[in-house]
């Protein structure tokens, strides 16, 4: 009986590894061309849905869909989501475009670094190019 729950427990923390690995970051190729990502948070935007206005250079040609996400770098667990735009060839992703991203919301701790990673996809979603910045929540 112990072998059969040990094996049963083995197979659930293996496929919540597995799951949880997906859920949060894509492999980047090496080689992958660079993106530049410009943002800033302003105090109207903590604690509530809304992303940042995010103004991008070095976005490629074929380019059809940006891919967003949101890291706490110093609470990593926490998931502030993202998600996918079409791209329409502007440089400039207005305020609260990106419906699924939670703004910052450092509640212990003081200031938070955050990464906002951008993902260029083709028509046939493979990565042209990709890239972050990490930007200070909240400074006084």
């Amino acid at each position: 009986m112990f072998k059969k729950l040990f094996s049963s427990l083995s197979l659930i923390l293996f496929v919540f590894a597995v799951l949880s690995g997906c859920a949060t970051t894509e492999k980047i190729p090496p080689g992958t061309p660079s993106i530049s990502v410009e943002y800033r948070w302003d105090k109207s935007q903590t604690c509530f849905q809304a992303s940042p206005e995010i103004n991008l250079s070095k976005v490629p040609v074929g380019t059809k869909t940006l891919k967003f996400h949101l890291r706490d770098l110093n609470h990593s667990s926490y998931n502030h989501g993202g998600g996918m735009l079409a791209y329409t060839g502007s440089s400039l992703i207005q305020k609260g475009a990106i419906k699924d991203m939670e703004g910052p919301c450092p509640k212990i701790g003081g200031d938070h670094q955050y990464e906002l990673s951008v993902i260029a996809l083709s028509e046939d979603k493979k990565i042209l190019a990709a890239g972050s910045r990490v930007e200070n929540c909240c400074q006084k």
